[in-house]
């Protein structure tokens, strides 16, 4: 499996969430958790609705395959 795609999103995930959160590279306190559980829900919701308009946009996108034949 190509780990290019889980090493982005972790770095993602990182970067938006546990950086914010838990400064340092400390230790996630009991309080920090239920902070890191939402963020990563709603980065998680959030990457759902922008990957969907992209692939809606691509899709509506003229194929140059029926382009060319006119």
């Amino acid at each position: 499996m190509n780990q290019f795609f889980p090493e982005m999103f972790a770095g993602d995930i990182y970067k938006q969430c546990f950086r914010e959160i838990v400064p340092n590279n400390r230790e996630v306190g009991d309080g920090e958790k239920e902070e890191l559980e939402k963020c990563v829900s709603k980065y998680h919701e959030s990457y759902k609705v922008v990957a969907q308009a992209f692939v809606t946009y691509v899709s509506s996108l003229p194929n140059k395959k029926v382009a060319t034949e006119d």
